[in-house]
């Protein structure tokens, strides 16, 4: 399985991508080092992947940059990836502050409507729906 971690570096995405080379330490892993705000630059390795998981977090406008690399993504995906090929898995971390700052109610679950996102994270909503919508790839939110 070829998996590209998006923020593997950070809070969130350094235990996924940990997990993923435990699971495939028989297999070669290969690190592509690279800023998730320049994916011009590592871009072309979608042809080949299998699973992209976007765990990006701590930039000034994560909220452009979630977009850009969905979008991004996505469209090549649609333009790089052979024909035959099944179609690439996207998984975009967003987090339960979605369903606001309440620390009394801690009891939520996928089907939790959202009531008030925390202010820091209210943009997340939308891009979960993008996520959600995305056709070119098998795509899900999850909420940490």
């Amino acid at each position: 399985m070829r998996v590209l971690v998006l923020g593997a570096t950070g809070v969130v995405g350094g235990p996924i991508a940990q997990a993923f080379a435990k699971q495939l330490a028989a297999d070669e892993i290969v690190p592509i080092i690279g800023e998730p705000t320049e994916p011009e630059k590592w871009i072309n390795v979608v042809r080949d992947l299998d699973v992209v998981v976007e765990a990006v977090g701590g930039t000034a406008e994560i909220w452009t940059l979630a977009k850009k690399l969905l979008e991004t993504i996505s469209k090549a995906a649609t333009e790089l990836r052979p024909a035959h090929a099944p179609k690439l898995t996207y998984i975009y971390t967003s987090g339960t502050w979605v369903h606001g700052e309440d620390r009394e109610t801690l009891s939520v679950s996928d089907t939790t409507p959202l009531f008030k996102s925390a202010e820091l994270v209210s943009w997340r909503p939308a891009v979960e729906q993008l996520v959600i919508r995305l056709s070119a790839c098998t795509s899900l939110p999850i909420r940490l």
